[in-house]
């Protein structure tokens, strides 16, 4: 199975000229993952109740969720209480502080569907991550985006 790639964007200069948005991709996977959500990411931040209102949906259908965020402390207030109470309600969701676990700081942004699909870029799960920034990405198909979950599964196991 080979992989297939494309760009998506976020941004005014950037959006409207063939690129498809990152943000309207995003929410659209989320809301088709069959068994397993993978997102890492160095910053969760506002404008993020889209995205949390579909990892709900996804976990109280039985996807399984995996949260890695930088450090969980750093994390804005409300954002840390909405991960916090997303994890309490479904035992299928769990969220991981590299930092905690590792010592270390996790930059990557990386939202993995199903292991058959990868989106990797610069962009935060924020608002200006999302919509406000000039942020590019690529979203991958095929067996590269099941090798990049297998990257994130030592952080998943703990």
């Amino acid at each position: 199975m080979s992989s297939e790639i494309e760009i998506l964007v976020t941004g005014y200069l950037f959006t409207g000229k063939g690129y498809r948005s990152f943000e309207s991709v995003l929410l659209k996977l989320l809301e088709d993952a069959g068994y397993e959500i993978i997102i890492a990411t160095y910053r969760f931040g506002s404008g993020i109740d889209p995205i949390i209102a579909r990892l709900r949906n996804a976990a109280k259908n039985g996807v399984r969720v995996y949260i890695v965020v930088d450090s969980l402390h750093d994390q804005p207030d409300h954002v840390r209480t909405l991960l916090l109470d997303v994890c309490k309600k479904y035992k299928n969701v769990k969220l991981f502080d590299f930092n905690k676990i590792t010592g270390r700081h996790l930059h990557a942004k990386v939202i993995i569907i199903d292991r058959r699909i990868a989106i990797v870029g610069s962009a935060n799960i924020t608002w200006g991550g999302l919509v406000e920034n000039h942020e590019i990405c690529l979203m991958v198909r095929g067996k590269i985006a099941a090798h990049i979950a297998s990257i994130l599964d030592e952080v998943i196991s703990y």
